[in-house]
C-alpha cells in the first residue's frame, strides 16, 4: 500500500470523489449483470419482509410480476426491489 501525503483539503476530496465513483461504476456493473436473476416466492416475502398471502394479494392486484417457470412461481428480483420504491412500500 502507498503512503498518500495530501497537502490539501481539496486532494483529499480528489481521492474520496475518486474511490466514490469507482465502487458506483463496480455496483451498476453488478446491477446489470443480474437483472434477470429470478427468485422465489419464499425470497421474495424475505426480501420484503412479507407472509405468502401478502404477496399473493400483490400479485394478484398487479403491484408484483410473477413468472411461471415449468411448475414455479418467480420473480425477478430488480422488479420486486423497483416495485417497492416506486409503491413505498404498498401502502396505498
Amino acid at each position: 500500500m502507498d503512503k498518500i501525503i495530501l497537502t490539501t483539503e481539496t486532494e483529499l476530496m480528489e481521492i474520496i470523489s475518486k474511490a466514490i465513483k469507482e465502487e458506483l461504476s463496480t455496483l451498476k456493473l453488478k446491477e446489470t449483470t443480474n437483472e434477470n436473476e429470478l427468485i422465489t416466492r419464499n425470497e421474495v416475502c424475505d426480501l420484503l419482509s412479507i407472509t405468502l398471502p401478502t404477496l399473493h394479494n400483490w400479485t394478484k392486484k398487479n403491484k408484483l410480476v410473477s413468472y411461471n417457470i415449468e411448475n414455479s412461481v418467480r420473480y425477478k428480483k430488480h422488479e420486486v426491489l423497483k416495485s417497492l420504491v416506486k409503491n413505498k412500500h404498498f401502502n396505498k
